[in-house]
């Protein structure tokens, strides 16, 4: 059974909306009503809708994939982790980003050797995200890819600026941590 937006009490203000209503959203044929639910899940960190997101991050459109990877890193649950790193092994350039960072917000150190393997992408960005990521678990071999970031003309200047904090976290002379993006 597909539903229209006003018969998921979604369109507009979902504060009042149940999980089992924005679930069932999911599948709704109206990408628009899609994507506010998978929003509206991760805002609200949803836990028991966990499974029912990592059932769509399969879907064709990088977009909705990429939204899922944000509310499942909103939820940080753990049991999404083998769900993204399915995902990133399959993941383009339009998503990787968004998955990599879901796994870094769940902090699950079993996501560290999936996302080592983007250290070394052709691609800066995917570079520059897992080099970030990994700096959050303080994994040391990211600390060479940032120091080459670090003199990469590619890599805008504000995220530049931001790697002698992110080296200093993984050498454990700053204990705080900083998202930079």
């Amino acid at each position: 059974m597909h539903m229209k937006a006003d018969e998921c009490n979604i369109s507009g203000n979902s504060t009042g909306t149940t999980t089992d209503t924005l679930v069932s959203a999911l599948s709704a044929p109206s990408i628009r009503v899609r994507r506010h639910a998978i929003i509206t899940l991760g805002m609200r960190k949803q836990k028991d809708a966990v499974p029912h997101l990592v059932a769509i991050l399969s879907d064709v459109d990088h977009r909705t994939r990429a939204l899922v990877a944000f509310a499942l890193g909103k939820i940080g649950d753990r049991g999404a982790v083998a769900g993204l790193l399915s995902a990133l092994d399959e993941s383009t350039s339009e998503d990787r980003g968004w998955i990599i960072r879901a796994l870094r917000d769940i902090g699950d150190r079993k996501a560290i050797p999936a996302i080592r393997k983007f250290l070394s992408s052709d691609d800066w960005e995917s570079r520059w995200d897992a080099a970030e990521a990994l700096a959050k678990f303080g994994d040391v071999e990211a600390l060479s890819v940032l120091r080459a970031l670090e003199r990469d003309e590619q890599v805008p200047e504000d995220l530049r600026s931001c790697i002698p904090e992110i080296i200093s976290r993984i050498e454990g002379s700053n204990t705080t941590y900083h998202e930079c993006e």
